[in-house]
């Protein structure tokens, strides 16, 4: 990952006062902070997209499932109504 080590990104993650500047090698170098950050940006946006392609194709999954779930049941209830008739019959 760059100059960026997992280690600070799990501090920032736990740290709202966290700050990536101090954990850069050239924190000094403006052009390079600007970079990592850019770069952190990028990564945070592709991220967020990922997460959100995801989180619709496990609404989707769930959906299916509850709609089949759903299905089976009435199935169920059908048998036994049928079975019922026939054992009256």
């Amino acid at each position: 990952m760059d100059n960026i080590s997992k280690k600070s990104i799990e501090q920032a993650l736990n740290d709202p006062e966290f700050s990536f500047i101090g954990s850069f090698s050239d924190a000094s170098d403006t052009t390079k902070v600007r970079q990592e950050i850019t770069k952190l940006l990028f990564r945070h946006r592709e991220t967020r997209k990922l997460l959100k392609i995801r989180e619709r194709e496990r609404v989707t999954l769930n959906k299916n499932y509850e709609k089949r779930k759903e299905n089976l049941i009435l199935n169920i209830v059908n048998l036994l109504q049928l079975l019922r008739k026939l054992k009256q019959s």
